[in-house]
């Protein structure tokens, strides 16, 4: 697959991403009135998002090295990590509708956007989630890895110093011993 097409087809998501979220915003929003930081970068995201994916559109067609054939991580980036990157927007709207109903009560409208959300954040959670394959580390075991790694490396720095410190008590004396006997 060519890179410019894994692209494209990352922005044409994006785009219809950005719609989703806008609609469900646009119907909700007179009714918003709980202060919350993620309203401002929702907001954010629908007002700049479709320029950002306009020019990266516009890169995509016109860059020669996007007619190259897509290297593995170059797919994974373009079809899966950028859907990865746009469920926290989803996520932020779904908590803003959760705190503005919680101080105001349920509407039809709120109600409605916070199940359509819901849904949508699931789904592409779940799809994601289906679709990757990962192994869940447990944090002791990471925890271990990491102190035996600074184990390793104290013990090398030890030795090294000791090394170091026995080079200089011990240099002169085997040079003058070797230079001598020479």
């Amino acid at each position: 697959m060519v890179r410019r097409e894994t692209i494209l087809q990352a922005i044409e998501e994006a785009k219809e991403d950005v719609d989703f979220l806008k609609g469900l915003y646009d119907a909700v929003k007179s009714e918003l009135t709980v202060p919350s930081p993620f309203r401002e970068t929702i907001e954010e995201t629908l007002r700049t998002s479709l320029a950002e994916l306009a020019a990266e559109e516009k890169w995509a067609r016109t860059d020669p090295e996007t007619a190259e054939v897509a290297t593995v991580a170059e797919k994974f980036d373009s079809l899966v990590i950028h859907r990865f990157y746009r469920l926290p927007g989803l996520g932020m709207f779904v908590r803003l509708l959760d705190a503005q109903i919680a101080a105001t009560g349920e509407s039809l409208s709120l109600s409605s956007a916070r199940g359509a959300a819901g849904a949508a954040f699931e789904a592409r959670a779940a799809g994601l989630e289906a679709e990757l394959e990962y192994t869940v580390i447990p944090i002791q075991k990471l925890v271990r890895v990491q102190l035996g790694s600074a184990l390793l490396g104290d013990r090398h720095s030890v030795r090294r110093q000791s090394e170091k410190a026995a080079r200089q008590a011990h240099g002169p004396a085997l040079f003058a011993t070797r230079h001598r006997s020479g």
